[in-house]
């Protein structure tokens, strides 16, 4: 096809896509004698790159389909000779929903709800994270800095967060802040200790208890409550053996298997032991 200017009779004649290629019945090629698509284009480059560009604020580019209800709009990307869609981005108008593909297959979907699934294909939430494999991390939040933090917001404030790492005391630990205004709750701290209305162990009489609870009201309290149609009440249970964690080695006459002891502060610290049961 010659589009040169001398081949047009009226050097102003406009030649337009649709005049460029009417009355071709095949395939187009460019670069390409034997075109295997509508428009097939071909270059020797090893960088090879089509542009799109407008001179105003927007440039668009449409895939369509006359097909409303069994439609799928889809671009590939691979390699020729039989790789040609080992990456992709699907649109199916029949389920409405969006894909994206690597390796040959599908690992992220939004449905027509808009609901995101990574690793599934029935996202029941905004976010829906699944693997198959054991052993396999789900999320992973990374920070640069000292702070990870996942938060969770219902009205755009600061809402309540988990918050992972931080400087000096707050390095290696889990904090779960709530009640807006980021306030700490509880944290597990680089010991593995549960630390609820502190962030140091406090533990009266030197111990480094797993759970260690404080407040300056009654509410630094442990309550323990049983609604049940019977005759049956709360416990306090404990539990004593002389193996490694979680055996049964048989105990010693004289052995302690448990104890409440009460400790009262002395104008120093707090391991002055008053009495015990």
């Amino acid at each position: 096809v010659d589009v040169s200017e001398g081949a047009a009779a009226d050097k102003n004649k406009k030649i337009t896509v649709e005049s460029l290629f009417k009355g071709i019945p095949s395939d187009v090629g460019i670069g390409v004698a034997s075109p295997s698509s509508d428009l097939h284009i071909k270059t020797t480059s090893s960088a090879a790159s089509q542009r799109i560009e407008s001179t105003g604020n927007n440039a668009s580019l449409f895939l369509l389909s006359n097909n409303d209800s069994n439609a799928n709009t889809a671009i590939y990307f691979g390699e020729s000779g039989g790789n040609e869609s080992r990456g992709y981005v699907q649109y199916y108008r029949q389920g409405d929903y969006l894909r994206f593909g690597t390796n040959s297959s599908e690992r992220l979907r939004i449905d027509s709800s808009g609901n995101v699934g990574i690793g599934t294909t029935s996202p029941g939430y905004l976010l829906s994270v699944a693997t198959s494999a054991d052993g396999v991390d789900g999320i992973s939040v990374d920070s640069p800095n000292v702070n990870g933090v996942i938060r969770l917001r219902a009205d755009g404030t600061n809402g309540n967060a988990i918050r992972v790492g931080g400087v000096g005391a707050k390095a290696n630990t889990l904090r779960f802040l709530a009640g807006g205004g980021d306030a700490e709750r509880a944290r597990i701290d680089n010991s593995g200790r549960l630390l609820v209305g502190t962030s140091n162990n406090t533990a009266p009489g030197g111990f480094n208890a797993k759970l260690q609870i404080a407040d300056t009201s009654f509410t630094g309290s442990i309550s323990l409550r049983r609604d049940s149609d019977n005759a049956f009440a709360q416990s306090l249970v404990f539990g004593k053996s002389r193996g490694t964690l979680n055996s049964a080695t048989v105990v010693q006459s004289g052995d302690k298997l448990g104890a409440i002891a009460f400790y009262g502060a002395d104008g120093n610290d707090l391991n002055s032991e008053a009495a015990q049961i």
